[in-house]
C-alpha cells in the first residue's frame, strides 16, 4: 500500500513522576517520562509534546505524575536538528 498523506499515530510525552518547573527533561528511557500512543490529530490539537523532542526540554511549570506534556508547558531547544526536522514535517503534512 501507499503512505496515507498525513501522519496517524503520534508518540506523545507522559510525566513518569511528578515533575518541577525548571527540571529538564531527560528523554524516552530516562527517569522523568515516557511515550503514550495518541492519534495524531488529537495530539496536534491539544498541543501534545512529541517524545522524540522531549530531551533537552526544560519545564515552565510543574507537572503531575500522569498528565501529558505539551508544547505550552516546555522551552525546546529550538536550535536542535531533530526540532527544524520536526518543523518541516508539520509545515509539509499538516
Amino acid at each position: 500500500g501507499a503512505p496515507l498523506p498525513t501522519p496517524t499515530a503520534e508518540c506523545v510525552t507522559i510525566a513518569k513522576r511528578h515533575l518541577e518547573e525548571g527540571e529538564e527533561i531527560d528523554g524516552g528511557g530516562g527517569y522523568t517520562v515516557l511515550g503514550h500512543c495518541e492519534k495524531a490529530t488529537v495530539a496536534r490539537t491539544a498541543g501534545l509534546l512529541p517524545l522524540g523532542l522531549a530531551q533537552g526540554a526544560k519545564l515552565k511549570t510543574d507537572v503531575a505524575a500522569g498528565e501529558p506534556i505539551t508544547y505550552g508547558m516546555v522551552e525546546l531547544p529550538t536550535d536542535s536538528f531533530i526540532w527544524k526536522l520536526r518543523q518541516m514535517q508539520d509545515a509539509t503534512v499538516w
